[in-house]
């Protein structure tokens, strides 16, 4: 999240729709909603989005949560979405949500399309032009570190053992309680404190493990002039991919529009997130969506 993205944001006549439901534990996934909004009206013509972001900030952190609890919440999130808007596929915003519920989903739900996010260690499959002996530290949220799908990928694509992968509990929590003030002094001095309990200048990189982190790319840059890793690009390509097959004929007003939803209900999250999207994609389309998620129907 190194800049705002304000070109492309207009509309126009389209005739093809997008519509697509996304949750995350909170802010997080609006890290991947941004760069998505940005590629869409880039690189696809004609075509209009109607995208129905979830925080489930009634259930904020899941880095600390079991993977029950994880996946009777996300298949309890996808029923609410799939029964409420018209859609076909759901981005599941949020590395610890994947790695805990994606597999079951595809089961339960098998008329929707789901795409995720992996933590991303794929990049060591490509040897050339980097040091088979360098380290790199993978900051990720408990949950997903002792995932057995996390598990997996380090022993497909790390089979010399050089990434490091570090628990970090309260870092999604504290980016949720400074929004936008990523790169000031307090924030940055309770960031080092979360890692100091390794010593970060033994790693080349550090790789971004939770969709919250890529909003504190720049601050670790500042923090420890290393390299930051964060996937959004493959992401999105993936997802884009998905989302052109199932796009369908747009005969409604041919208008974009991102609704905001939080289960907590509450009026400042939602308040919280547009300022988050206002700051980096400056545009008309965002409304608040006031449909209330009834406490009895929570897990």
């Amino acid at each position: 999240m190194e800049e705002k993205k304000s070109a492309y944001l207009h509309n126009m006549t389209l005739n093809k729709k997008i519509t697509l439901g996304i949750f995350d534990s909170g802010i997080g996934g609006l890290s991947l909603t941004i760069e998505l909004i940005y590629k869409i009206q880039k690189n696809l013509k004609n075509t209009s989005f109607n995208i129905i972001y979830l925080a489930d900030n009634d259930f904020l952190p899941y880095g600390d949560k079991s993977d029950k609890e994880i996946t009777q919440r996300s298949e309890f999130l996808t029923t609410f979405l799939s029964s409420s808007f018209q859609l076909q596929t759901i981005f599941i915003a949020c590395n610890t949500a994947t790695v805990s519920s994606i597999h079951h989903l595809r089961k339960t739900f098998p008329h929707l399309s789901f795409v995720g996010v992996e933590p991303y260690v794929t990049f060591m499959e490509n040897k050339e032009g980097r040091n088979e002996n360098e380290e790199h530290l993978l900051l990720v949220t408990p949950r997903t570190k002792n995932s057995s799908r996390l598990h997996q990928l380090l022993r497909e694509n790390d089979p010399h053992q050089k990434i490091t992968a570090l628990p970090l509990p309260e870092l999604a929590s504290l980016i949720e309680e400074y929004p936008l003030d990523w790169n000031s002094p307090l924030f940055l001095k309770k960031l080092g404190n979360q890692l100091s309990r390794v010593n970060v200048e033994k790693f080349e990189s550090l790789i971004m493990g939770c969709t919250h982190y890529a909003f504190i790319q720049d601050a670790l840059r500042s923090l420890y002039k290393k390299t930051v890793k964060f996937p959004s690009d493959s992401i999105i390509k993936q997802l884009i991919s998905v989302l052109e097959k199932d796009k369908s004929e747009d005969k409604s007003d041919n208008q974009n529009s991102l609704t905001l939803i939080n289960t907590a209900n509450q009026k400042s999250y939602n308040a919280k997130m547009k300022s988050i999207l206002d700051y980096y994609l400056p545009a008309n389309f965002v409304r608040f969506n006031e449909l209330v998620i009834p406490t009895k129907e929570r897990p």
